[in-house]
């Protein structure tokens, strides 16, 4: 695979040589900047979900009208902190648990989500590497889980 032929299909009238194109982490970085301004939302997810956009693409995307295209950059290991920040306010479980696992959360933005969520993104945020101790203090009043 090259950067010339991952260029074409970047251009492509086929929605899936676009996604492979955009999912691709060696795809040009101009390339995958015209990729986050496609029709097809699923391009624009797979995008967002690729590792080596450029940050300031990743935080337009945040801000996509497209829940799954906005899941995406949750997920993405190199999200801006920022832009993982502004996400936490979503309330969809969906969206918490993606960045509940995110490696790049800040341990308030952490603390934030971990507050405000279900019993499932608690768990997933209190095992987080990045959480703070006195962050797990205040987790401490759950109901015991009855099996």
């Amino acid at each position: 695979m090259t950067r010339a032929t991952l260029g074409s299909w970047a251009s492509a009238a086929d929605h899936w040589l676009r996604q492979a194109a955009a999912s691709n982490p060696i795809t040009p970085s101009k390339v995958l900047e015209r990729l986050t301004a496609d029709t097809d939302a699923i391009v624009r997810q797979a995008a967002a979900g690729n590792p080596s956009m450029p940050m300031a693409a990743l935080e337009r995307l945040a801000q996509d009208e497209d829940d799954d295209v906005r899941r995406a950059v949750a997920l993405n290991p190199s999200g801006p902190t920022a832009a993982l920040d502004h996400l936490t306010d979503d309330t969809s479980i969906l969206m918490q648990t993606r960045l509940a696992v995110n490696p790049s959360m800040t341990p308030t933005a952490l603390e934030r989500l971990g507050a405000k969520a279900s019993f499932t993104v608690r768990w997933l945020v209190a095992q987080h590497p990045l959480i703070l101790l006195e962050s797990l203090s205040n987790q401490t009043n759950d109901e015991p889980v009855q099996i």
